[in-house]
């Protein structure tokens, strides 16, 4: 083998390293990267898993399964019932009611699918614990309003000598 026929063939090597990367793509299709938020009210049947939680799932799943295969991958549990919406980062919630749309063709870049266990129970305790911080935070300014008249009051009373 001569000197040239052996750096191009290093020449082919390198090229073959340094080839693009392809997008991963499975048996099942694409890999879709998919962001999902999950808010459980059930803590003690599904334990502590990421509230926040990016996964690689086949794009070909529907968005049921794909809500399915998320809950599947992070706690070990699926939830009887599961309630589905989306959201753009820092937007509303938006219902999804195709639950059997593939995934690849429903989500950008810059969605989130969220998940619940039990919507229902899972706000009305998100409305709960934010009434008792507001009760909390209303109570130390009472608190403090108080304390602090109290302490103006003593400070301006004359002094009684006889």
């Amino acid at each position: 083998m001569s000197h040239r026929e052996s750096q191009e063939g290093l020449l082919d090597l390198e090229d073959l390293q340094n080839a693009p990367k392809c997008p991963p793509y499975s048996e099942d299709g694409p890999i879709v990267s998919l962001e999902v938020e999950f808010r459980v009210y059930d803590r003690k049947k599904f334990g502590s898993f990421p509230v926040h939680a990016r996964l690689a799932l086949s794009g070909n799943l529907s968005i049921q399964e794909a809500a399915e295969q998320a809950f599947q991958k992070t706690s070990g549990c699926v939830p009887d019932e599961i309630d589905i919406f989306m959201k753009r980062r820092d937007s509303k919630l938006s219902s999804i009611v195709d639950k059997d749309a593939k995934i690849v063709h429903f989500f950008k870049n810059d969605d989130v699918l969220v998940l619940y266990d039990d919507r229902q129970r899972y706000t009305r305790r998100s409305v709960i614990e934010s009434l008792i911080n507001l009760a909390i935070v209303v109570g130390i300014i009472v608190g403090a309003t108080a304390l602090l008249i109290y302490v103006l009051s003593r400070s301006k009373r004359p002094n009684s000598q006889s």
